[in-house]
């Protein structure tokens, strides 16, 4: 029987990002969302973003229930990212930068991949801290700036309350660290999120065909 297989998105993955290969875009995850989908022990479900905040994050009681009636759960990005790490010990699967690179932090923290978002279209209103601090890490590594100033431009980075993080305010922030024309660049630096999110998508459907 072939695996019936949803991503929960909309931020960091469009539905025009999925391949021709059988997923079914669902908008990004809310407490219930898992129980709601209509799955057997043959469903793959890849968690990317989720809600925060006002609205009811999905946990690890919607997850333990999914993961022991046999469905295959993956998580990348953002929510999805945290969800795998806090899960992984129950059979959660994390791929990606953004998950491993966290899985060794001391501190798991939502407002790492928080940011802000329309709520009709989920468009991104503001950037994720872990979405700048990659892309200026990147450019640290590219030796356009000096370990000094990437401290200093990370340091300024977290002081912006997430919403508020918007690319003018980004760019603002940080030509007076770096200059404007790298600044630039980091911004139009394609996001870790987004990279994540299609490698993810790409990798499960490997698992797959390889059985």
């Amino acid at each position: 029987m072939k695996a019936r297989k949803y991503v929960f998105s909309g931020t960091s993955l469009s539905a025009s990002d999925l391949p021709e290969t059988g997923w079914k875009f669902c908008a990004p995850i809310r407490r219930g969302d898992l129980s709601r989908l209509e799955v057997g022990n043959s469903a793959v479900v890849l968690i990317v973003d989720g809600f925060f905040g006002s609205i009811e994050s999905v946990d690890l009681t919607e997850i333990r229930e999914n993961l022991e009636n046999g469905v295959r759960l993956f998580g990348c990005s953002s929510m999805g990212a945290l969800r795998a790490i806090e899960a992984r010990e129950i059979g959660m699967v994390g791929l990606g930068t953004v998950f491993n690179e966290m899985k060794g932090s001391e501190i798991i923290d939502d407002a790492v991949v928080a940011q802000a978002t329309c709520p009709e279209t989920y468009r991104a209103l503001s950037v994720s801290f872990v979405e700048i601090e990659y892309s200026i890490r990147v450019s640290m590594n590219l030796g356009e700036i000096s370990l000094n100033q990437y401290m200093e431009s990370c340091d300024c980075m977290r002081r912006i309350f997430y919403p508020l993080r918007t690319a003018s305010k980004i760019l603002n922030s940080l030509t007076g660290i770096m200059g404007a024309e790298i600044s630039k660049k980091v911004l139009g630096r394609e996001s870790i999120k987004h990279l994540d999110a299609k490698l993810a998508v790409s990798e499960i459907d490997k698992i797959l065909s390889n059985g």
